[in-house]
């Protein structure tokens, strides 16, 4: 019985909770106007451009005409009916979101959640789903393929539930989540945005879009002159209207924005009339945390690809890895749901006000904190069922698998992919996390600032700047990690936070916005202000991180020099360190240009014949820099590390196999792509190797500590 899985639903007056009010209902009649007016402007345009054609072939030539005559009434009959085409094309282009990381999903397979999914619809007005399908993302949505005639004929949804999120949240979450998708299609005056999707697919697809219609343009513009000038003569009417297109976009983004906003809250608030207020709070919170524990997860998974380990079930490892953080990271341990709300979320705000998506002109979706308010504005307790969203699946370890192997399948090259068991992966995982994972007493020193040993600076030198010696050596050691270090370090994370800070507000675009950095108070129109303040305040750590950085090396220098002589570990793992900085500074040299020369690319959409050599010796040069960058790299000994093989010099592991070649005269943008991707594969390793090289380093002074008696 679905009851049995079915969490209860508030005894309330379910209108009351989601009834509208009349300012939402007018900005819903603001925004069909602005729709109607849209539409209206648009089929006069096909229909000027229709007539355009008809009367360019049915206007007469001369009696006497020539054959320039001709060749006039045939150039305009084309430039009218090829900009008639370009107008009703998008008339009934097909918008598809056909996707091939969905997998479909059948009631045959999994009784219990169709059983689930049709109580639910049933219980808050929304129609039942066509279809059912399921990926690895923490999300749910319900989406339709499209022409412009759904605005005039109903169309059925499809719902899409992600396995990340039954992975993320509880089973009364999961309905509050699913209700509040539901919401979007429950009551009549939320069908606006099918109006608007449409309205934005024909506009964006006109600005952007380019097809065979383009391709066809540019042919033309490449005939006979006497020809190709009618192509010329077109194009600049092309750009015309899509720059018209373009601003009527964003005017109707900002008229819809506020509008989309308070469509959120009234989706809440139809989750709430179903599960109460508690439910769609706290599902949104574990969301966001269970989020970053995802992109950890997917870190972690990229590792074991790198050394052809690939799980069969991502859900598993996301499950552990998230355990993980829970027992090993003080800001997961802070932040659990369990740990961080004490009392019943009617008396707690969960939501710090800067926190989450924020409310600016464009901004679709308002920010957590706003949401939070709205669903406690008349609070409705709600039952809590603390089982897992699994339990609506029939076989849920056979999806997971399948969900997963498709993934894979559709992201990379199938044919070099070989599964192995989930458990094996996660042994994985721990051996890699076990060689990274930093003692609490660090207070996140090494996370904020990469360790700084120049290979140019000798032992003696640093002794002397640093003033150890053998005699203080044990006292300077005490010193290290002592309160004064602890102070230090509240204070530079308090400073990170801030930049946090100033990084979400500028993100939010909220114009009401503040952020306190000294007691000084900086608003939206202040954040630069406000970030040469803290970056001038982050500044003055730099001394004091150069000098610690120093001190380490000295202090258990010595100390290796004092009980393990004969012991090159601690040297070759220094020296390893400072190969690493140089050669990531290098490639920072290489991927930065390289980042702005493709967005540059991107913006402009295509690029002009003069600049195409420009570009092809731009990204020549950058790759002859990191054929230089790999050079260097194999003269780099690796130290001893985990989960790496038989790897000697670096080289060989930063680039598999040799540089993508780079034409020197000509654009390949397959190529560039490759060369792009072999580039980031280079900073995620190096990246790599420098923490599980660090984590040995520490590990190696901590065992010097122990020799020494000394402990913390």
């Amino acid at each position: 019985m679905i009851e049995n899985y079915y969490p209860e639903s508030p005894n309330i007056n379910k209108d009351v909770i989601t009834k509208v009010t009349s300012q939402y209902r007018s900005q819903v009649i603001v925004n069909l106007l602005a729709i109607a007016l849209f539409f209206i402007l648009f089929l006069a345009m096909i229909a000027g451009a229709g007539y355009l054609a008809y009367l360019s072939a049915m206007y007469p030539l001369r009696t006497d005409f020539t054959k320039w005559d001709i060749l006039l009434k045939i150039g305009l009959v084309a430039m009218s009916v090829m900009l008639f085409g370009f107008l009703l094309k998008f008339l009934f282009k097909k918008h598809s979101t056909e996707n091939p990381l969905h997998v479909e999903i059948t009631e045959q397979e999994h009784p219990r959640l169709f059983e689930f999914i049709r109580k639910l619809s049933k219980e808050v007005g929304a129609p039942f789903p066509k279809k059912v399908f399921v990926n690895h993302e923490i999300n749910a949505a319900v989406f339709y393929n499209s022409t412009v005639l759904s605005l005039f004929f109903p169309v059925k949804k499809n719902l899409l539930i992600g396995l990340g999120l039954v992975n993320s949240i509880n089973l009364t979450e999961f309905k509050a989540v699913l209700a509040h998708e539901f919401g979007h299609f429950a009551q009549s005056s939320m069908k606006l945005g099918s109006y608007v999707y449409m309205a934005n697919s024909i506009i964006y697809d006109m600005v952007n879009e380019r097809d065979r219609w383009d391709d066809l343009l540019e042919r033309w513009k490449k005939m006979d002159f006497r020809f190709a000038v009618f192509g010329w003569i077109l194009s600049p009417i092309i750009w015309l209207v899509r720059l018209f297109m373009s601003l009527l976009y964003k005017a109707m983004n900002l008229l819809h924005s506020s509008l989309s906003r308070q469509m959120e809250y009234n989706a809440d608030l139809v989750a709430v009339s179903v599960t109460g207020s508690n439910n769609i709070i706290s599902g949104l919170y574990k969301i966001g945390l269970t989020g970053q524990s995802y992109n950890f997860t997917f870190g972690q998974l990229q590792t074991a690809n790198d050394q052809n380990i690939y799980t069969n079930d991502l859900f598993f490892n996301h499950r552990k890895c998230h355990e993980y953080l829970e027992k090993n990271n003080s800001y997961f341990k802070e932040h659990i749901f369990s740990n961080k709300v004490t009392e019943p979320l009617s008396n707690y705000q969960l939501f710090d006000k800067d926190e989450g998506a924020g409310s600016g002109m464009y901004a679709s979706h308002p920010s957590d904190f706003k949401r939070e308010q709205n669903a406690k504005a008349n609070f409705v307790e709600g039952v809590v069922d603390d089982r897992s969203p699994w339990e609506l699946f029939d076989n849920p370890d056979t999806l997971a698998e399948k969900v997963t192997q498709n993934l894979y399948e559709v992201s990379e090259d199938s044919n070099r992919i070989e599964f192995i068991p989930k458990e094996a992966v996660q042994d994985f995982i721990y051996d890699e996390l076990s060689e990274s994972d930093y003692h609490e007493r660090y207070k996140g020193f090494f996370d904020l600032r990469t360790l700084n040993i120049s290979p140019k600076d000798s032992l003696k030198d640093i002794l002397e700047r640093q003033a150890i010696s053998e005699e203080n050596l044990l006292t300077h050691l005490k010193a290290l990690w002592d309160d004064s270090f602890k102070n230090k370090m509240d204070s530079v994370l308090e400073k990170n936070d801030k930049l946090i800070e100033l990084i979400t507000l500028a993100q939010s675009q909220d114009k009401n916005g503040s952020v306190e950095i000294q007691g000084q108070s900086f608003g939206f129109g202040e954040l630069q202000t406000a970030h040469e303040k803290v970056m001038a305040l982050t500044a003055e750590d730099d001394d004091w991180f150069n000098a610690k950085h120093e001190q380490l090396f000295a202090i258990y220098t010595l100390l290796n020099q004092r009980y393990t002589p004969d012991d090159t570990e601690l040297s070759d793992r220094y020296i390893f360190t400072a190969s690493v900085n140089i050669l990531t500074e290098q490639l920072s040299k290489i991927e930065q240009p390289l980042e702005e020369a493709i967005g540059k690319i991107i913006e402009m959409g295509e690029v002009a014949d003069s600049e195409v050599k420009v570009y092809a010796d731009k990204f020549f040069s950058l790759k002859q820099q990191m054929e230089d960058l790999v050079r260097n790299a194999k003269t780099v000994q690796v130290p001893i590390l985990g989960n790496i093989g038989d790897l000697q010099k670096l080289g060989q592991y930063l680039v598999n196999g040799k540089v993508a070649f780079i034409p020197i005269t000509t654009l390949d943008f397959d190529r560039v792509q490759e060369f792009r991707e072999q580039v980031q594969d280079a900073g995620t390793r190096l990246k790599r190797l420098y923490e599980k090289n660090l984590g040995l380093l520490l590990k190696k002074q901590e065992a010097l500590e122990a020799e020494a008696g000394v402990q913390f």
